[in-house]
């Protein structure tokens, strides 16, 4: 996956959205540190806090992941 993009994806959303990182960790059921990480592109979420995070950003995996979740599947 291209840690690049999904970083930039989120950055996106969560500007959109109004909320800050510690509002999202805190609304997700983590560390602001560890939401940091993958707002910075040192790691990825895993799928289900992808799937939380996107719920809280009004928005979907498939957004955030992109092209990325098709490279999953093959």
């Amino acid at each position: 996956m291209d840690k690049n993009k999904i970083k930039l994806k989120l950055q996106e959303l969560r500007r959109i959205s109004k909320k800050t990182q510690k509002e999202v960790a805190i609304n997700v059921g983590i560390a602001e540190t560890a939401y940091q990480r993958y707002e910075y592109g040192n790691q990825i979420p895993n799928a289900c806090i992808a799937t939380v995070i996107a719920y809280t950003l009004g928005s979907t995996v498939e957004e955030i992941w992109g092209n990325n979740i098709h490279k999953l599947t093959k």
